[in-house]
């Protein structure tokens, strides 16, 4: 319990700060498995102190053989909870520490990849987890982590500031039949729902599901015309689009409701885009960050609050805050909720376009392309992915020129 509270107290200070929010249905009673993407040895802080904040007992994990071969990193990983175990063959030792802590009713983290991602996306997954959930008869708990791997990437050696993380957990899933097909079902099942989770495409199969049940709120009342009020201002003219968010903003005058947190800001970042003086847009800027900001905490479940945080966070400039790592994590973060959601994967895939990773956005763009139109505006938005898809193709078209030509000595 001292090594609790001293270690709760550490993280509170140390990663609290870098977590932003996290989200997802009650965790069952132990024992029971944890299962997650793997980008950064700060994954298992960012678990610890996820447990240690719901009153729960100290996580174990299941860690390579190497990091227990130097007396520092030996101290720090056993003092840490971790479970030596050799990657290479079958570690029967290490197997039954592991299914001895389920025994005993405690938890385990196990990353189905085995390894870190080096570059921060899924691999195809190992069937241990699979395993050890069979044999114990335990649920496994699938969790995605965003944002961590740029705390502390592969090969940094202390994390960084200003940078945010976010933990979506999804419902445990039941122990597999203790076989070899219907433990390699398993493991494929739990990794798809990881990659959904955490708003990412794996490598392995390229293309995530679209079983996600999405608790979207009726809104009501005052908020619902306010919300209404905001779409409509995307429709019209930049004078015409101002007076619709500026009624928004009076229809929510004196409502503290999260949802109405969520439209208020909205409003002011779309003021803040359209005003032409310089101290209005850094008074709707502020406010829309701060009723975004208190949202996504508020409502972590609410991706249209994860959309708004992210196109602000987007557009801001850094002395206020905004960061295109921001604006990529809460856009991750809103797929993940509603993976089918058109105008969430549309942002996504102009996010990864920004940050130069085209690859990415092309697959999001094709996945967009592939999910049906169930909003107003869905129509408009698979035309823009087309258009979006194009400039992505094109880049990489005049990339691959200049390639040639350098290969060549310039004669093409």
């Amino acid at each position: 319990m001292i090594r609790n509270r001293l270690i709760l107290t550490i993280v509170k200070a140390w990663i609290g700060r870098r977590v932003l929010a996290q989200t997802g249905p009650s965790l069952p009673k132990p024992p029971f498995i944890i299962s997650a993407n793997h980008t950064s040895y700060f994954d298992h802080f960012v678990l610890i102190r996820w447990m240690l904040l719901q009153g729960l007992p100290w996580p174990r994990f299941i860690s390579k053989n190497e990091l227990f071969e130097t007396p520092v990193s030996r101290w720090f990983n056993r003092i840490g909870g971790g479970i030596p175990l050799e990657r290479e063959g079958i570690d029967t030792e290490g197997f039954s520490t592991a299914f001895e802590v389920l025994q005993k009713g405690g938890i385990l983290v196990v990353y189905p990849e085995g390894t870190r991602s080096r570059d921060g996306y899924m691999r195809a997954p190992r069937r241990g987890v699979a395993s050890l959930a069979a044999k114990a008869q335990v649920p496994v708990v699938p969790v995605g982590l965003l944002g961590v791997n740029d705390v502390l990437p592969v090969g940094q050696k202390w994390p960084k500031h200003k940078r945010t993380i976010v933990l979506v957990n999804g419902e445990a899933l039941e122990p597999p039949t203790p076989n070899r097909d219907g433990e390699r079902e398993f493991v494929m099942k739990l990794s798809l729902e990881i990659a959904r989770l955490s708003g990412q495409l794996p490598t392995f199969l390229r293309m995530i599901t679209n079983d996600a049940t999405v608790d979207w709120p009726n809104l009501e009342g005052k908020i619902a015309f306010a919300h209404e009020n905001n779409e409509r201002g995307f429709h019209f003219a930049p004078e015409e689009a101002v007076n619709h968010f500026y009624s928004s903003l009076r229809l929510l005058k004196g409502y503290k409701s999260p949802y109405a947190l969520v439209e208020r800001g909205r409003a002011h970042g779309q003021l803040a885009m359209r005003s032409n003086g310089i101290f209005q847009k850094l008074y709707h800027a502020l406010c829309s960050r701060m009723a975004l900001g208190r949202s996504v905490r508020l409502i972590p479940h609410y991706p249209l609050a994860w959309h708004a945080w992210a196109v602000l966070m987007g557009e801001l400039p850094r002395f206020l805050g905004g960061s295109q790592q921001k604006a990529l994590v809460g856009h991750r973060v809103s797929v993940a909720l509603d993976p089918s959601w058109r105008r969430g994967i549309l942002y996504l895939a102009r996010s990864y376009y920004r940050s130069s990773q085209n690859a990415l956005a092309r697959n999001w763009v094709r996945r967009l392309l592939q999910t049906d139109a169930r909003c107003e505006g869905d129509e408009r938005r698979y035309y823009e992915a087309i258009e979006l898809l194009g400039q992505i193709n094109s880049i990489d078209e005049a990339t691959m020129e200049e390639v040639a030509l350098a290969q060549n000595g310039g004669d093409v």
